[in-house]
Formats: C-alpha cells, sequence, structure tokens
C-alpha cells in the first residue's frame, strides 16, 4: 500500500505529492504550474548542534507553513531529509515571486532555534512548466532540483528559476565530475610550480603549486 502520509512529519509523503501533482496536471491542462523544491541551508550544521528533536520539530514547522500556503488544486510532499516539493499553479511570475516570499519570511521567524544563533533560511529552485507540456513528473522535479542546487551554494534566503544556463552549467559541471576520475588514471593532469620571489633577500624563496588538466 502507498504511504500518503509521512510517518515523522505528518504531512503530505512524496507518494501522495507525485499521486496529487500527476492528476492535477491531467485535469489542468491549460493551467499555469511551477514545481518548488525546498532545502533547508546548512542542513548538516543543523543537524550538528541541536537534537534529533529540535531537527524534527523544524521539519515539522516547515512542513505546517507550506501545507498552509497552499490552495485549491495544488499540492506538496516531503521528499527526503531537509527536502519539500509543492506544485503551484500561478498566472503570473511576479505572483508566484511574492508567494515563495511569504513562504521564506514565516521560515526566517522561527525562534526556535536561536539559542545558538541559527536563522532558518531556505535555498529554493523552481522550474515553470511550459503550456503544452510534454515532460514527465519527475522531469520538471529533477529540473527544479538543478535550479535549487545552482541556488544552494550562497546559503541566502533566496530562489531561482530554472533557465537553459542553469542547464548548460549543470551538464557541464557533471561532465567534468564524470571523467575526473579517469583522467588521474590518465596522468592528465600536471603539476607547475610558480615561483615567489623574496625581494629583501634577493632570491627565489618558494613556489606556489598549480594543478592543470589538460
Amino acid at each position: 500500500a502507498i504511504e500518503t502520509t509521512d510517518p515523522l512529519l505528518g504531512c503530505n509523503s512524496f507518494s501522495k505529492f507525485k499521486i496529487d501533482a500527476e492528476e492535477l496536471l491531467q485535469t489542468n491542462k491549460y493551467t499555469q504550474f511551477a514545481m518548488v523544491y525546498f532545502n533547508i541551508n546548512r542542513y548538516d550544521y543543523l543537524k550538528e548542534h541541536f537534537t534529533a528533536q529540535a531537527c524534527d520539530n523544524t521539519m515539522r514547522f516547515l512542513a505546517n507553513v507550506i501545507s498552509k500556503c497552499i490552495t485549491k488544486n495544488e499540492t506538496y510532499g516531503h521528499v527526503i531529509d531537509d527536502c519539500f516539493v509543492a506544485f503551484l499553479h500561478y498566472t503570473k511570475i511576479e505572483e508566484l515571486s511574492d508567494r515563495i516570499k511569504i513562504i521564506t519570511a514565516i521560515v526566517n521567524n522561527y525562534d526556535s532555534l536561536k539559542s545558538k544563533n541559527f536563522k532558518l533560511s531556505l535555498s529554493i529552485g523552481i522550474f515553470c512548466i511550459d503550456l503544452p507540456n510534454k515532460l514527465s513528473l519527475q522531469e520538471m522535479l529533477d529540473r527544479a532540483i538543478v535550479a535549487q542546487k545552482a541556488n544552494e551554494k550562497s546559503f541566502k534566503d533566496s530562489y531561482i528559476i530554472y533557465n537553459d544556463k542553469i542547464r548548460a552549467d549543470f551538464l557541464r559541471e557533471s561532465e567534468i565530475e564524470a571523467t575526473m576520475e579517469q583522467a588521474i588514471v590518465n596522468n592528465d593532469f600536471k603539476v607547475f610550480l610558480q615561483p615567489k620571489y623574496n625581494i629583501v633577500e634577493d632570491r627565489i624563496g618558494g613556489a606556489e603549486a598549480l594543478v592543470r588538466w589538460y
């Protein structure tokens, strides 16, 4: 049987989200939807410095915030760990942006972690679904995740909307990571020593090591 409720957080499970989102796509073919993927900034730090109960309470709070911002013909769900996803409809990007800002503002006011000066904030990736839609639900989610990954290094409360440049950057980075291990085996990395000159003693006093990939 499919679990429709997340056993830990009591919110929609990821399975429930997928069922609802597929149904929404089928019954609202001319509605503009956006796939919105949420991550907590510095989640590893949160787990390291707070109790398991405090972390669980934080996740329940976030689930509650997102669920209360969902309107008719929309859905959401808990994916895994600190990851949530929402399927929102909109008419203009500005309208969607305003709703995301409301969610982040509420999240910022969560005060249960302030004892250690931890401000709860989100990294968000958005994929706006073109009409007519030709992508699967997983393909939409993958694009929202790519946008979120492009955003998360800033540690700021912000969102990024998926576009072709983000996709190109992601594919390039993935290609580099995929070929790096074989490049080490092939000795494609070369070390160069850039001299550092000691002007007081009038001699070379050391070098900076540089690695280049051919």
